[in-house]
């Protein structure tokens, strides 16, 4: 069986690149991540608009981008901390205990620049997760 697919109710049926469909994703007003459904109808909500991992992010994104690597995605959610209008960052949640990510339009990508996160470019942790910090910048900065 191949990885779970999560749906959400984007303003478009296609786009041209990742970096796209995760600014829409983004871009609510709280900078979590929009609602999500098990269904491609997106009738059975999956989960309300929350911050997500990369783990999640990557089974969004294959909906729109079968072939997406991690690499891919971690490249397009890194750039995303050089838009002046989403900036991104990372933190360990205490709920599902893994690294999430979510849009502060006020800051630039935390890990980078120190502000406001649990989780530095030097952490191994992983909690839940399948990445920790360094397996994220490393794939982003290839």
């Amino acid at each position: 069986m191949g990885q779970k697919l999560i749906y959400a109710k984007f303003s478009k049926t296609e786009y041209r690149r990742v970096i796209d469909l995760l600014k829409e994703g983004f871009s609510t007003d709280n900078g979590n991540f929009i609602r999500t459904y098990n269904d491609p109808e997106c009738t059975d909500q999956e989960c309300h608009a929350a911050r997500r991992s990369l783990e999640d992010l990557l089974s969004i994104v294959r909906v729109y981008f079968p072939r997406c690597s991690r690499q891919r995605l971690c490249k397009a959610l890194y750039r995303l901390k050089d838009d002046p209008e989403m900036y991104v960052y990372a933190y360990k949640c205490r709920t599902i205990h893994k690294i999430v990510y979510r849009a502060n339009r006020n800051m630039g990508f935390a890990v980078e620049r120190g502000f406001n996160s649990s989780v530095r470019e030097t952490d191994e942790y992983k909690g839940n997760g399948e990445y920790s910090m360094i397996e994220f910048l490393e794939y982003a900065r290839r």
